[in-house]
């Protein structure tokens, strides 16, 4: 077999690393989105802008709860997962 086809991009080591950084990076995105809304645009600027947009303005809560709830579940839950992972087994 051609030697190119043997070597791998990813190392496996420090894939579970990688991982980690990137859930708890989107996670702290979606907080940071809903964070944003509350404080400088504020929940009814937020639901004017909506309003201009052609949308219905009843979606500005659900729109920055699920932002903060998914945020903070998403950091919660994936990096406590991940960080389950980054512990040593013994073989």
């Amino acid at each position: 077999m051609n030697q190119y086809y043997e070597m791998s991009i990813v190392d496996e080591r420090l894939a579970q690393y990688g991982a980690f950084v990137l859930r708890v990076g989107l996670g702290i995105m979606w907080i940071a989105h809903a964070l944003l809304k509350w404080f400088a645009f504020t929940i009814p600027g937020f639901a004017t802008w909506l309003g201009t947009q052609g949308l219905p303005i009843a979606f500005a809560w659900p729109v920055f709860i699920l932002e903060l709830v998914g945020g903070l579940i998403g950091d919660g839950a994936f990096a406590m997962k991940s960080r389950s992972e980054l512990i040593p087994r013994k073989s």
